[in-house]
């Protein structure tokens, strides 16, 4: 495996330990080929001030009209960001990063959180190891 997938994962998941609550349980979700894990709208801020310290960037819809085009790109798949809505990003490669992306429920109650890697190019390009390292390091058991 590339070392600057494990180095850039290695930042991610410690922060992800601390601010996601134990009862909280991460799945995967084939959509977006992503793992996925559903907090408590009160618990969500504790997520983004810890993702905000572990990855590169912070993207909002105030500020997504500036991001890198491989950014953009994924932006494009999702349909933008809306207000409320938050996406983390740390760079793997030049063209490929490791994103966590927020997605507030109309009940006010809960935000999904998904974990996945964008390789649109560069050196990370196997969707199956992305995958499987996601997988195991979140505990994810297989259906």
């Amino acid at each position: 495996m590339n070392a600057d997938v494990y180095e850039v994962l290695s930042k991610i998941g410690p922060a992800l330990d601390g601010a996601i609550p134990d009862d909280a349980q991460w799945k995967w979700e084939d959509r977006f080929d992503a793992a996925l894990v559903v907090v408590r709208s009160e618990d969500a801020q504790k997520v983004y001030t810890a993702l905000s310290a572990a990855c590169d960037h912070e993207w909002t819809s105030d500020n997504a009209g500036t991001c890198p085009e491989e950014i953009g790109k994924l932006l494009g798949d999702m349909g933008g960001l809306r207000a409320g809505q938050h996406l983390f990003t740390s760079w793997i490669d030049a063209f490929s990063f490791a994103y966590l992306s927020s997605w507030p429920w109309n009940d006010q109650a809960h935000v999904s959180i998904r974990f996945g890697i964008f390789y649109p190019g560069g050196d990370f390009a196997d969707g199956a190891s992305a995958k499987i390292m996601l997988s195991r390091g979140l505990g994810i058991e297989d259906e």
